[in-house]
């Protein structure tokens, strides 16, 4: 496909089938109730797997990566690749605020 704009001619690859990558709809548990407090830890899950799959999530889990200077706000162990980590909401002056953190901080810290 070819367009041309201010005597330029762009070029832009059409994209076959197979490269569309299928992404699965995970179903919400029926059991779950987002105003319980035993199902936060559930609806957070979700809300950091939803996160990870947009651009716009991606771009937020970065820069809060960056903020918190890529380290864990409760151990202060850096937060990588490799390291098993969560969003997690905490509310201050009456305002959530996100955090990334170990799974195993988020555990020993409830």
């Amino acid at each position: 496909m070819e367009s041309e704009k201010n005597g330029r001619k762009d070029i832009f690859p059409l994209k076959l089938a197979f490269e569309t990558k299928i992404l699965r709809h995970k179903k919400i548990k029926s059991e779950a109730n987002p105003f319980d407090a035993e199902w936060k830890e559930y609806f957070e899950e979700r809300m950091t797997y939803k996160m990870l799959l947009s651009l716009k999530g991606r771009k937020s889990l970065l820069y809060m990566w960056n903020k918190q200077e890529r380290k864990c706000p409760l151990c202060g162990q850096p937060i990588t690749a490799e390291t098993q980590w969560n969003v997690r909401e905490q509310k201050e002056n009456g305002q959530i605020v996100r955090y990334l953190v170990h799974d195993k901080c988020y555990k020993q810290n409830r």
